[in-house]
């Protein structure tokens, strides 16, 4: 019988109705990590611990239009049991045309030192907690206010941010249709000790009702559109985007444990086209959690989600088919790559348009850095590209991040 101290999310098979979730009601779109011990919580069992808890709330948008993509990402760090708690922001925008990205290139990072949970009551001590505000800052989930008339989207989400000093103003209404999560909760288990299990897969192991602190948490919604406006001062130059109906996907993720110990590396691909919709996700755990291959994709038509799956240990859903070594750091990152997505369909791009490089960390709290950067062998980079693509003979735009961390 085998054993294992890592406890994955349950695997998919392309068209199954089994092992996966959809997200179509407001309470689960509620921020994980506020709880407290007094609070009741029974899909996750949060406890306060020592551990370090990382959740980001990311859209990603691509205006297909203009050529215009990039992200919002607010995350909140709970490192230390609850010795630093803040928020912080990272923004970034590209373009996969040259013309456009010479204008539009932004990577920036800001802490947001007055923002504090919105807590809505439920029922007894339980609460949700679906929004954040500050005095200048906010992001906010509230029903569509058009449902009856739009009603593939359930869900709105408002991102109001100003930074004054740095002349970033970012104001954002989102319509987000149903999202879903890998069963039995999104979350991935790193046990302290081994368990045994039954089955031939791991992705398909008695899961006997296992939870543990240290977790990995995915909630997925690929489709939306968002209208707002960007503005930001680049040397001396204030940038202006304007987004209307643009195609967006929503992620929130949660990291219960130091990012070096969740995984040595991922994956990541979103592509939006007028008819498709495709997200992937892969992450590889460390050595000491077994070195697991967890991945987790969808496909979407028309803003509906037709296909959802996930596998464990299979190393054909994500392959480099060409890669280049980074003199600098020493990692071979994709130029080349190709998405099975085990339905027959599959995804190839060439000859890939690296936009940006940066160091991982830096986009963390200086806690967690100072804590990650005393561990050997750690050297976390991401390389993020932008390009346009092809799915089912429709031209679309491809956002792709490749993370090694150690």
């Amino acid at each position: 019988m085998p054993t294992t101290n890592f406890v994955p999310v349950m695997e998919v098979e392309p068209g199954s109705r089994k092992d996966h979730k959809f997200i179509h009601k407001m309470p689960d779109l509620s921020w994980k990590i506020p709880k407290t011990p007094t609070e009741k919580t029974s899909a996750l069992k949060i406890a306060k611990t020592v551990e370090s808890k990382i959740e980001t709330q990311t859209l990603y948008f691509t205006d297909l239009d203009s050529g215009v993509s990039g992200f919002v990402q607010i995350l909140f760090s709970h490192v230390l049991g609850g010795f630093y708690k803040g928020f912080q922001l990272n923004f970034k925008v590209f373009s996969h045309k040259k013309d456009v990205a010479r204008d539009f290139e932004v990577w920036e990072t800001f802490k947001l030192p007055d923002m504090e949970f919105i807590k809505t009551a439920r029922t007894g001590d339980e609460y949700l907690y679906m929004g954040a505000a500050g005095k200048k800052s906010s992001i906010k989930f509230s029903r569509n206010p058009k449902k009856k008339t739009n009603e593939k989207y359930f869900a709105q989400l408002d991102i109001h941010i100003e930074i004054p000093k740095s002349d970033l103003l970012i104001d954002l209404k989102a319509l987000l249709a149903e999202g879903f999560i890998i069963s039995p909760n999104g979350c991935s288990y790193y046990l302290d000790k081994e368990v045994h299990y039954k089955g031939d897969s791991l992705g398909q192991m008695q899961r006997g009702g296992r939870t543990s602190d240290k977790y990995m948490r995915h909630l997925f919604m690929p489709n939306g559109f968002v209208t707002g406006h960007i503005e930001y001062a680049k040397d001396d130059d204030l940038l202006e985007i304007n987004l209307t109906n643009a195609p967006v996907t929503y992620i929130d993720a949660i990291q219960g444990l130091l990012p070096n110990k969740a995984a040595r590396m991922w994956n990541f691909m979103v592509f939006k086209s007028k008819t498709y919709t495709i997200t992937m996700m892969e992450f590889i755990t460390p050595e000491e959690f077994g070195s697991v291959t967890v991945s987790i994709w969808s496909i979407s038509e028309l803003d509906r989600i037709t296909t959802v799956g996930s596998a464990v240990d299979n190393d054909k859903i994500v392959r480099y088919k060409a890669v280049q070594v980074d003199k600098d750091t020493g990692w071979e990152y994709p130029t080349s790559m190709r998405f099975d997505f085990l339905n027959g369909d599959k995804m190839k791009v060439k000859n890939m348009n690296l936009v940006n490089r940066f160091d991982i960390l830096g986009e963390l709290p200086s806690v967690i850095r100072k804590a990650a950067a005393q561990i050997a062998n750690i050297k976390p980079y991401l390389y993020q590209y932008c390009q346009e693509a092809e799915f089912k003979g429709e031209k679309g735009t491809t956002i792709i991040e490749a993370t090694f961390i150690s």
